[in-house]
């Protein structure tokens, strides 16, 4: 692994530490979640990667933790627009929030 490649993963590592206000959101409906994790990526309004966010989400993460997932954000200011956003788009029935945090840093994938 080159230099470069070696402060690549420690970047990485910085930015998913500052992802620490999260929502978690239940929904039975795969295509909601996907509007989910695409709000998700709108409301984050840092220079971090955007996949961080909804990083966790993918269908077989959410289908093992019940259909619930949690959405990660640098701000609870973001977070809190990812909440108005899908309030204001999607319909109730299909979606709820179950849970927020301020302490909740996103993860490694690797």
């Amino acid at each position: 692994m080159s230099t470069l490649e070696r402060e690549g993963l420690l970047c990485r590592t910085k930015i998913t530490n500052v992802a620490t206000s999260a929502r978690s959101c239940e929904t039975h409906d795969l295509a909601v979640l996907h509007c989910l994790r695409s709000l998700s990526q709108f409301a984050e309004g840092s220079k971090i990667p955007k996949s961080i966010p909804w990083g966790g989400t993918k269908e077989a993460a959410w289908r093992k933790n019940g259909h619930v997932a949690t959405f990660r954000f640098t701000s609870p200011e973001y977070r809190e627009t990812f909440l108005e956003e899908a309030t204001r788009l999607l319909p109730a029935d299909p979606w709820s929030e179950v849970g927020s945090s301020d302490n909740d840093p996103a993860m490694r994938r690797r």
